[in-house]
């Protein structure tokens, strides 16, 4: 019994101490803006829920359309960079393949 205890009490210690070590969307670091560190995380054919979570904002989405010639659907994407330097957005455009917008184009 006493062994069954012990075992259970570790259980539950090992679960919480993964809970409190694992980072969540809900504790994004930078909220609202992206990082020069975060920026350099998205790589080309990335999708956007992923730069998303990267980058801990949705950005707003600045122009898009369709190549035509090949009938390519695009949209560029600002987001605001974090802090009172130069920059004052960072840019990515995305193309739609296979149905997911991927990263294409990236501009800091």
């Amino acid at each position: 019994m006493r062994l069954r205890v012990r075992f259970f009490t570790y259980i539950v210690v090992s679960a919480l101490g993964l809970t409190v070590i694992l980072p969540t969307a809900a504790q994004a670091d930078t909220p609202g803006c992206v990082t020069r560190s975060e920026f350099g995380r998205a790589t080309h054919g990335m999708k956007i829920d992923r730069v998303h979570n990267i980058f801990d904002t949705n950005g707003s989405q600045a122009s898009s359309g369709q190549d035509p010639s090949t009938g390519t659907k695009w949209q560029e994407r600002w987001y605001q960079a974090c802090g009172s330097g130069l920059v004052r957005f960072a840019e990515v455009r995305y193309v739609k393949r296979s149905g997911t917008w991927q990263v294409s184009r990236k501009d800091w």
